[in-house]
């Protein structure tokens, strides 16, 4: 029967294969998540994916929600009356915020995968230090963080007192 095992490193000790896969994926998924160390960037990298999920989400509920004006009107009627209620209205405000969020930082994503911000490349010559961006990036982050709240507060200025939104 042959050996089982795997070996990373030439001084560790053989280790079973389900271990070593189980030690891969921990460790792949642990970088998606920041430390408590990790700076600015990271932590908005990982809010940006959270509000992705967030807006898929919802839009996959909403085109349901939709779908069941197929249903009849008294049916539809009588859904929309049963969502009239102060929890839905701040989980539309959330999915507001984070929809804003969520395309004014994708906005910044493609200016710096066009380059803006960026830099030239450089050839790296060891030892190799992390390529930072030239201060460019860090203020279109803040001005999107910025544009965040404006925006967010607007919208939560319009469906709360200009609609009546929540009761």
């Amino acid at each position: 029967m042959p050996n089982m095992s795997v070996r990373s490193e030439p001084d560790e000790a053989p280790r079973p294969v389900i271990e070593s896969l189980q030690r891969d994926i921990q460790l792949q998924y642990k970088g998606s998540f920041p430390s408590r160390y990790a700076k600015l960037e990271r932590w908005i990298y990982l809010l940006h994916k959270i509000a992705g999920i967030g807006v898929g989400l919802f839009l996959i509920a909403h085109l349901y929600e939709t779908s069941l004006v197929l249903n009849g009107e008294s049916f539809w009627n009588s859904f929309m009356l049963s969502e009239e209620t102060p929890l839905f209205h701040w989980g539309l405000l959330i999915i507001a915020a984070a929809s804003v969020f969520h395309g004014l930082n994708g906005l910044r994503i493609f200016l710096a995968s066009l380059g803006v911000g960026v830099g030239t490349p450089i050839r790296p010559a060891w030892p190799y230090a992390p390529v930072k961006s030239l201060g460019v990036q860090k203020k279109l982050l803040w001005l999107v963080i910025a544009l965040t709240l404006l925006l967010t507060i607007y919208a939560f200025y319009q469906l709360i007192w200009i609609y009546k939104f929540i009761p």
